[in-house]
């Protein structure tokens, strides 16, 4: 099986409800989690699957989050 990784720049400080349900309801997630500690509070994203990165852009904007691939 094939995994992918993504990481972004993000300014999430705390994971909402809505960040869980997004993330924890795509079926090809395997793994996430942000880090806080970080300045720029890095979202990595496990996929079992290619996934393209502005879904989780799109998905986390549309929340009022910024989000934007780290290359």
């Amino acid at each position: 099986m094939a995994v992918q990784i993504l990481l972004f720049k993000t300014d999430i400080h705390v994971t909402s409800a809505a960040i869980h349900y997004i993330l924890n309801s795509n079926d090809h997630v395997l793994h996430w989690s942000v880090d806080t500690d970080d300045t720029d509070c890095v979202l990595k994203i496990v996929a079992s699957e290619l996934i393209e990165s502005r879904y989780f852009e799109e998905q986390l904007l549309d929340l009022g989050y910024h989000c934007e691939l780290l290359n």
